[in-house]
């Protein structure tokens, strides 16, 4: 279970497409659930946010999520707001990117 946390609760490389990291995410809550140990629904966005936090990518996206009302902070409401705010820094990225 201490691995398990552990590998929740590692950060989470904006290289990588975000699915990875709501997929280790529910993988992991899967896991401590079927261990009798699970995570909570509010936990497991906690923990996600936190992560997502770290990074200026998504500087914007924690600002607006910060700002709603508890009732309209749920996990898929989380994982569309963030994927969203993924692609559209991704799309900058790439029209800002090396020009060669």
């Amino acid at each position: 279970l201490r691995l398990n946390d552990k590998l929740l609760r590692e950060p989470f490389n904006a290289g990588e497409p975000i699915e990875n990291l709501f997929d280790r995410i529910e993988t992991c809550g899967a896991l401590a659930e079927a261990s009798d140990t699970p995570y909570t629904k509010p936990q497991m966005i906690n923990i996600a946010y936190d992560l997502l936090e770290r990074d200026i990518l998504f500087h914007t996206a924690c600002r607006e999520w910060r700002r709603k009302p508890a009732g309209q902070k749920s996990w898929e409401l989380l994982k569309a707001r963030f994927t969203t705010e993924y692609i559209d820094t991704s799309r900058m990225r790439d029209t800002t990117g090396d020009t060669g």
